[in-house]
Formats: C-alpha cells, structure tokens, sequence
C-alpha cells in the first residue's frame, strides 16, 4: 500500500460517518486539504501556506514537509495559530467536530499532502508562478 493510498484511507474515516467516498469527492476532510493547497484557496496554494507558517515563526515545519526527510510533527496548538480562529471554526464545521479536533485533524494530515505535493522536495514551479500572478494582479 502506498503512501496516497494510506492518506486516502486515513481521510476517508476522517469525517464523522466514515461511509464517504473519497473517489466521488464527497469527503470534508479531502475537500478541505485540496482547498488548503488550491492556488485558488482562502491560504493562496502550497507557496501561500508556505509564506504563513515562516510569518508565524513556524517555517522550519513546512520546509522539513517540503524536503525529502523525515517530516517533523506539528500539534493542534499549532494548526490553530496557523490557520486561525475564523478558518478552524469554517473547517470545524465542514467536519461537525469542534475545533480542536479538527485542529487534530488537520494536523495529521496536512504533512502528509505537503509532503505527497512535493516529492522532489521542493514546490512545483506551478505553484509559484500562479502565486506570483496572484501577487501582481493585486490580489494576494
């Protein structure tokens, strides 16, 4: 079993009634870590993420998802500061579980898609160019 095969499973009982289908898109949890890494996203894609953790002094974590090591751990008191009171309590509700455990949640799983996202240990130049378009347009 591989490495999005495990994420997979993990995600698909991530949800209350664990009877969702991560194939058809009806999982909260899924749904809520591609929002997180969409470029389209309320956190402005892998690389606006990316910016936010080094703002909240937490960089170091992001970098050892990005690269080919061992991924370092990151707590529910973390994720919370990270994301923020408004954007847990949106997730929160998208999972109908209160915020710290989904702050739990998504601190399971946010190393893992990070890390699955950059298997050559770096952000794709994609990623990059659509935040930096972001940027000049204004609306970052």
């Amino acid at each position: 079993m591989g490495l999005m095969d495990r994420v997979m499973g993990a995600l698909g009982g991530a949800s209350g009634s664990g009877n969702r289908d991560a194939s058809r898109g009806d999982n909260p949890m899924m749904d809520i870590m591609m929002q997180m890494l969409s470029i389209n996203g309320p956190m402005g894609g892998l690389s606006g993420l990316a910016k936010v953790f080094q703002d909240k002094g937490m960089g170091d974590l992001m970098v050892s998802w990005i690269g080919t090591g061992q991924n370092a751990p990151i707590s529910a008191d973390q994720i919370k500061t990270i994301l923020g009171r408004d954007r847990l309590g949106q997730i929160a509700n998208q999972l109908g579980m209160d915020e710290h455990q989904a702050a739990g949640r998504v601190a399971d799983f946010l190393p893992l898609m990070i890390d699955k996202r950059t298997p050559n240990g770096q952000i794709q130049q994609s990623d990059l160019m659509s935040q930096s378009l972001k940027f000049l347009n204004g609306r970052h």
